[in-house]
């Protein structure tokens, strides 16, 4: 049985459209709008270890989750935990963002992108066109 998987694979992965077979992880990517830099956690999927990190103004984070083989299209939410109140208190958001299939870790060209923006309510992220 074992003997077939590479056939069978490769005959999935020929039925493909060709930027499908590219597609070799889930990609999404947060910028801010802020004009300074956001402290963040992070992680894939409802649970497991909250990871830190953080994006400075004009630049992008990726977040890529590798497919299990090519074309996969399939990943966890990626959920972002910050500090929304942008004064001395603390009021902790989490929120859960969708990855695109992308054959590159490149936020220009690949992936979905969101941005930290600062409105009357404090901080909050927004998809991007």
């Amino acid at each position: 049985m074992l003997l077939f998987a590479p056939l069978v694979f490769g005959l999935f992965s020929l039925s493909l459209p060709a930027f499908a077979q590219s597609t070799r992880f889930g990609l999404a990517c947060l910028g801010t709008e802020t004009g300074y830099k956001i402290n963040f956690s992070w992680r894939w999927g409802e649970s497991g270890t909250w990871n830190q990190s953080s994006v400075a103004p004009g630049k992008w984070r990726s977040f890529a989750w590798n497919y299990d083989y090519p074309g996969e299209n399939k990943s966890p939410y990626l959920y972002i935990r910050y500090d929304k109140d942008l004064s001395s208190g603390t009021e902790y958001v989490r929120t859960k963002l969708k990855a695109y299939a992308a054959a590159y870790n490149n936020c220009e060209k690949h992936g979905k992108t969101y941005n930290f923006y600062e409105g009357s309510g404090g901080l909050y992220i927004q998809e991007e066109d």
